[in-house]
């Protein structure tokens, strides 16, 4: 679907620059989940995270991947900081009680492509 494509994408584009992380967390040499991640300047940031459903939800392996994910990247030292994008679950307080709003903007390099854009969007319907 799009969405895999545009991670595909966008991993691939971080790989080039050794930036791309992909954290697996296995149970028995299965992948039970797994976080797609790009980092720098200090700051890793988890794009999307994904488990695998038919594992019993008593074990919650995208916690137990996230607690020593954590725990494994600030031993490393390299990263001061982690961020989840998207929007804030309730999880995610869990792990901290810092939220901030992210903004969406789209800039052109020519107006013809803004125009584009605009034909393109869904007009809203008066009722």
């Amino acid at each position: 679907d799009a969405q895999a494509r545009f991670y595909a994408l966008l991993l691939e584009a971080f790989a080039r620059r050794g930036a791309a992380r992909v954290v697996r967390y296995l149970f028995d040499e299965r992948v039970a989940a797994m976080d797609l991640c790009v980092e720098g300047g200090g700051c890793i940031v988890v794009l999307k995270t994904a488990y695998d459903e038919s594992v019993p939800a008593h074990f919650s392996p995208a916690l137990l991947m996230r607690e020593e994910e954590c725990r494994a990247l600030f031993e490393e030292g390299r990263l001061q900081r982690i961020e989840f994008y998207g929007r804030v679950m309730e999880w995610h307080l869990r792990w901290t009680d810092e939220v901030r709003c992210l903004y969406h903007l789209n800039y052109y390099r020519w107006p013809v492509l803004q125009h584009l854009h605009a034909l393109a969007r869904p007009q809203p319907t008066l009722e």
